[in-house]
């Protein structure tokens, strides 16, 4: 189940960590925005990748005997005995925090030199907040599904979302551990008031945020598994999907949506996902099965389904589908951290591939050596080349025929996200554009994101308490 409107998806959300074409130097700087309370999303995982949603369940966590050492467990400033450290409270209702110090985060521009000043085996993360960035020392882990590597203090776990908040793909203890299987979610499509209402989705079904849910698989490491016998068992990345029912056991279902920052409806007819491929070598069950691969531009890492750009009319070859839903782009060519995107082209959500998105680079660019599919900024409604290669009303797509182009909204004209003529509500004929009909309402259309769409819960939701700095006595 997309719980955090994971349609809102831009592709190039990456261009904010550092990603560039291969042989190109980085730009940007990591961020995570916050919203307008500037808090931090501490939560456990819920199964979702992309990073990046996490659940609405804020556990128990009882911190055994408070240690006042770096990456510990702390409750309050007094607790962090170390010289200018101080305690980040990351569970306010229960005062869970961790012991940390301020740090110069590492500067991408600067590939030579490490700017990073935390001790070793810590890595310096940024957080953003309303009022600017903010640098903290955060321990450095491994993810496992057997055991969980970060102190029992801080009730966190090792968590491949983790690396949203540093540059390059290094995880570390941030995020709550689950502590039992509903704090892994297994989403159905089924709307509830109470727990009796999901009884026909099983008995141990639960309602949770109005929607039923199935327990996933709460693992010894504090990170939700493979949830064996709930899902489907034969289904694989990029089928068509209502509900994380309809995906693997290790996956779950982007919806069909809208975006603010995408052209057009966004993974129409859902799409199915599996996550923390990135490390799959750590966490069995999470390798991207035949037919799908990794990419990396996704938190934690996010099996898509392959495909061939000779061929990329078949790209998700779902008859439902209309022309421009999915496109088959090549991400072999851009790289993070040094690291390629993909090791193949992936067919993936166009909607929110906007033209204006690519930074320096053009929708070309998403196409091979060859540009063997013609990939251009175009038209999602008609497939007719725009003029501007960055035109930010159009998307990257193929020529290629893949079904029925989706209707036009507002009779084929754009809107232009503003009130027209100034006049709110507009409830006359906008003459020259709809000459037949009124608008009763304002035209507020897809105005694209000009920046990064950090969409995909980059903002921080749960208060951050900065406790007193422990300074020696003079």
């Amino acid at each position: 189940m997309d719980r955090s409107n994971l349609s809102n998806i831009v592709f190039l959300i990456g261009l904010a960590l550092g990603v560039g074409t291969s042989g190109c130097s980085s730009t940007g700087d990591v961020n995570v925005n916050s919203d307008a309370t500037a808090a931090v999303d501490a939560s456990p995982m819920d199964g979702k990748s992309s990073d990046a949603k996490v659940d609405r369940i804020m556990p128990d966590i009882h911190p055994p005997s408070i240690v006042g050492t770096m990456g510990e467990g702390c409750e309050k400033g007094a607790d962090c005995i170390e010289e200018d450290s101080f305690c980040i409270i990351i569970n306010k209702e229960k005062k869970a925090g961790i012991c940390t110090r301020e740090c110069s985060a590492d500067d991408r521009d600067t590939p030579l030199v490490n700017e990073d000043d935390c001790p070793s085996k810590y890595t310096c993360a940024t957080i953003a907040f309303n009022d600017g960035d903010r640098h903290y020392c955060l321990k450095q882990c491994t993810p496992s599904l057997t055991q969980n590597p970060c102190p029992p203090s801080t009730g966190t776990t090792c968590s491949p979302t983790s690396v949203r908040f540093a540059y390059g793909h290094q995880p570390f203890c941030f995020y709550s551990a689950c502590l039992d299987n509903k704090e892994c979610p297994v989403w159905s499509d089924k709307t509830c008031s109470k727990d009796a209402d999901c009884a026909a989705i099983g008995n141990d079904a639960f309602c949770e945020d109005n929607q039923c849910a199935l327990p996933g698989n709460c693992t010894p490491g504090g990170i939700c598994g493979v949830h064996k016998g709930v899902g489907k068992a034969t289904a694989k990345a990029g089928d068509a999907c209502t509900s994380d029912l309809d995906c693997p056991e290790n996956g779950s279902c982007y919806e069909e949506g809208t975006s603010s920052s995408a052209i057009g409806t966004t993974y129409r007819n859902g799409y199915c996902v599996t996550r923390y491929c990135r490390f799959g070598d750590d966490l069995p069950g999470f390798e991207c099965a035949a037919g799908s691969a990794c990419n990396i531009l996704f938190y934690g890492g996010v099996c898509f389904k392959s495909c061939e750009m000779n061929k990329a009319e078949d790209c998700r070859g779902n008859a439902n589908d209309k022309a421009g839903d999915y496109e088959c782009y090549d991400w072999t060519n851009w790289s993070s951290a040094g690291d390629a995107l993909a090791t193949t082209p992936l067919c993936m959500n166009a909607a929110s591939e906007t033209c204006d998105g690519l930074g320096n680079s053009a929708c070309d660019s998403l196409g091979d050596a060859d540009n063997t599919s013609n990939m251009r900024c175009r038209d999602r409604y008609t497939g007719e080349e725009k003029a501007d290669p960055k035109d930010p009303t159009g998307i990257c797509m193929d020529d290629s025929v893949s079904g029925e182009f989706q209707a036009a909204p507002d009779a084929g004209i754009t809107a232009d996200g503003s009130v027209d003529a100034g006049i709110s509500p507009d409830v006359g004929i906008d003459v020259g554009i709809d000459i037949t009909t009124v608008d009763q309402t304002v035209d507020i259309g897809p105005t694209p994101d000009m920046a990064i769409d950090m969409a995909i819960d980059m903002a921080i939701d749960m208060p951050i308490d900065v406790l007193a700095t422990n300074t020696p006595d003079a």
